[in-house]
């Protein structure tokens, strides 16, 4: 250092030319005095004390850059700049991505499955999702779910929320969702769990965008349905090929399988039904006995008592009939359980069976005539199949034909689920709630297994 010193003050007194002894002798003037300007004197340019000059500038600007790198973290991953804000993923079945701003209120909603696209394709459930707070948009997500009967809600079960926020609190949506399971009478149960930026962009088929910006970015240039996303970039014949997968043979097979499964179930109520029904004709304490006895309908119909026996079948068949209107929106009575009990009797059960439990493509098919058959001669409206059991032959087709399919879905969906919906269920207490929390929590170790295990067991079950 001492060496580098004496060589810049050398270097100094080479740029810097003596002054000569008159002007060190000269007095120092103060104020306003007029004085003959001094002679120009020509400056001589120095390489050595340029490179001097240039090499402290470049170490000031190095150190700079260095000091603000230090400040900012790491300089090749900056963190987002729009601060608070973030992605949350609301699991049910249809799943489903909020982006939430700075003041905790939805800005937009992109769906991450083809059940969420039925969800959120129309324009008015869609705007009824954005510009509310989060815990809000969540839980009319869940209340439609539910109208669609996507969430059971006579089945226990749990919903999850997935956030890329640093230090959020999700407390007032987890109260949010878990008053409204309470008020509905539902015993489902919310977790909660972290993710990044760099996840969801994988997610969502951006590749690893790291920053919240640069994601909203994307999404703003992409559409928020999946199946629409899906369809970019691909030739028709994918197009095609896809369709036939996720629509001919995934949700319109899904829709007769489950048709299938209803009237299978339906029938087997309908036998409990009836054989319980020939027992009361058939008592021996029913007053018309002799005769070959009257029915259930027709002994409610009689003021009078019945023996002890014959009163707790009474109580069985008017049970049994409740619920068979509770679970399939038809109240019975001697005609219609005689009618439907005939034609059920005549339906080849063990071909039904193995239509619904094959996983054969061929198999479905080739039995399709014998199902839309079958289910037409029972009343079952196969229109929404009709209309979308033919590929599109074009882009422009697809969408057309996309977009009708998920509105057609929602009605169909809407419709079927409508009296589980509407059923008044007794509300959960706080208590009895908390409960079942830790009832679960026991059983698997966390929410995290329960919540696997519901994954496990769906995906099983389909």
């Amino acid at each position: 250092m001492k060496e580098f010193k004496e060589k810049w003050l050398k270097e100094l007194d080479m740029a810097v030319p003596k002054l000569s002894q008159d002007v060190l002798d000269a007095p120092i003037l103060v104020g306003e005095v007029e004085q003959d300007a001094p002679p120009k004197r020509k400056f001589k340019f120095s390489w050595k004390w340029f490179t001097v000059c240039v090499s402290g500038a470049v170490a000031i600007v190095l150190t700079l850059i260095i000091t603000l790198n230090l400040m900012s973290g790491n300089p090749q991953n900056p963190p987002p700049t729009t601060q608070n804000s973030y992605f949350a993923v609301l699991e049910v079945n249809p799943e489903v991505m909020f982006t939430v701003d700075e003041d905790g209120v939805v800005v937009s909603v992109t769906a991450l499955n083809s059940d969420a696209d039925v969800v959120i394709a129309d324009s008015d459930r869609l705007n009824s999702l954005v510009g509310v707070p989060f815990e809000e948009s969540a839980k009319t997500f869940i209340d439609i779910c539910a109208k669609l009967g996507y969430l059971k809600l006579d089945e226990s079960g749990a919903v999850k929320i997935t956030h890329s926020g640093d230090e959020i609190d999700l407390s007032p949506v987890v109260d949010k969702i878990e008053s409204y399971f309470k008020e509905k009478g539902v015993f489902s149960l919310v977790l909660t769990a972290k993710t990044t930026v760099e996840e969801i962009s994988n997610r969502l088929n951006l590749g690893f965008l790291q920053s919240f910006d640069d994601v909203v970015g994307a999404l703003n240039t992409l559409p928020n349905l999946f199946t629409e996303r899906e369809a970019i970039g691909k030739t028709i014949e994918e197009i095609q090929s896809s369709y036939k997968q996720n629509v001919i043979l995934g949700d319109m097979q899904d829709y007769i399988i489950e048709k299938l499964k209803r009237g299978l179930a339906s029938g087997e109520k309908l036998e409990e039904i009836y054989d319980l029904n020939e027992s009361i004709k058939a008592h021996q304490d029913n007053p018309l006995f002799f005769v070959g006895g009257v029915d259930y309908w027709a002994l409610q119909s009689l003021d009078r008592e019945f023996s002890d026996e014959l009163s707790l079948i009474m109580e069985q068949m008017g049970q049994k009939v409740q619920e068979f209107k509770s679970a399939y929106g038809v109240e019975l009575d001697s005609l219609s359980l005689t009618a439907n009990h005939l034609l059920y009797s005549v339906v080849d059960k063990q071909l039904i069976s193995s239509i619904i439990n094959s996983s054969s493509e061929e198999d479905y098919i080739n039995g399709l005539p014998f199902i839309k058959a079958l289910l037409q001669e029972n009343g079952v409206n196969l229109e929404f199949e009709e209309d979308f059991d033919s590929l599109p032959t074009t882009k422009e087709e697809f969408s057309t034909k996309n977009a009708n399919y998920l509105s057609k879905m929602y009605t169909l969906c809407e419709k079927d689920n409508q009296l589980s919906y509407e059923t008044q269920r007794e509300t959960i207490s706080d208590g009895d709630y908390q409960a079942f929390l830790t009832n679960v929590i026991d059983e698997f170790g966390s929410l995290e297994n329960y919540w696997a295990s519901l994954k496990n067991s769906s995906t099983t079950s389909i």
